[in-house]
């Protein structure tokens, strides 16, 4: 669903002349969780051929979360909530996890998301909103996101109540009420702001482009022509890192992939090195936006970086 989000907007922003135009997402409920999957999905689209799904990454600004589960949620309160709703209105949530038995009812998928969403969170402004007023479900007033999940601690991001129940939350009776005072408050600072942002990160995101598109030649073809000799000329590498700058958003408590890390490990530092050989090792590793890849190499490249025995530095590329 998240790649269809990102495909379907395009699409119609393209049809609408709109590409490269400010974003400001609002989500209720599970949408929330929805959008930031598309996020991560949308920050990955880099490759020449798929690079026009950059666009909702780049051009979103910011987000309004109203009673979005950001931590642990309750399937039985989704599934209560779900025979509350009208008809016409209708509401598709599955929970693998969820049991009959109630043993397993909290979701866990939320904060798996939100754990990967954490290192874009500071490309976009956040407004976390929380449902002040519980639900009534089977006899009993509750609610379906409590104040923990729907506001997780992220620095520089604002946060409010909306004293209404969690299907109530995004509808106002009255333009005079507080809650719908502090919504348009937000949206119409996002909205003065966005334009002059957005533009100026385009204009950094190509220069950021063109820099990603020059790595992927040199990775690809390791040499230059020396237009001199008329011939390639293989680059000269120092044996010792000449440069070490992995992802700063990468969570320092890494654990697992033991395996992957072996198979890796023997692939770029084989036991026996051919000295005469050009090529440098290189390695490989592909799977969906936000399955961790970055996570696992920056894991590899901070325990390896003092590798010296090694010819050729080795190279890790991750396809999406």
């Amino acid at each position: 669903m998240a790649e269809s989000l990102v495909q379907e907007l395009r699409a119609n922003r393209k049809l609408a002349g709109t590409l490269g135009h400010p974003i400001i997402f609002i989500c209720h409920g599970l949408g929330g969780v929805l959008l930031k999957k598309s996020l991560i999905y949308s920050s990955t689209r880099m490759a020449p051929k798929v690079v026009h799904l950059w666009d909702q990454f780049v051009s979103t600004f910011a987000i309004l979360f109203f009673g979005t589960p950001h931590g642990k949620t309750t399937a039985s309160n989704w599934f209560a909530l779900e025979k509350q709703l009208p008809k016409a209105q209708p509401f598709t949530f599955r929970a693998p996890e969820y049991d009959q038995s109630g043993i397993r009812e909290n979701i866990q998928v939320p904060l798996s998301v939100s754990n990967d969403f954490i290192p874009h969170a500071k490309h976009f402004h956040m407004f976390f909103f929380w449902e002040a007023l519980p639900t009534s479900i089977r006899g009993r007033s509750q609610f379906i996101v409590d104040y923990e999940s729907a506001v997780p601690k992220i620095d520089n991001t604002e946060a409010a109540a909306i004293y209404a129940t969690h299907s109530g939350m995004v509808k106002f009776n009255s333009g005079e009420s507080s809650n719908y005072c502090t919504v348009v408050a937000a949206l119409a600072n996002y909205c003065e702001k966005a334009p002059e942002i957005i533009s100026h990160r385009w204009v950094e995101a190509e220069k950021v482009l063109r820099h990603h598109r020059a790595g992927e030649a040199w990775e690809l073809g390791g040499y230059g022509f020396d237009v001199h000799m008329e011939q390639p000329l293989l680059h000269q590498h120092n044996p010792v890192y000449d440069h070490f700058y992995p992802p700063d958003d990468t969570t320092p408590t890494f654990v697992g992939r033991k395996r992957e890390m072996e198979v890796l490990h023997a692939a770029l530092f084989p036991s026996r090195q051919l000295s005469s050989s050009p090529e440098k090792n290189a390695f490989i590793v592909f799977g969906m936006g936000g399955s961790g890849k970055t996570q696992f190499c920056t894991k590899f490249a901070r325990d390896n970086k003092d590798r010296y025995d090694c010819v050729k530095p080795p190279l890790i590329s991750t396809a999406h």
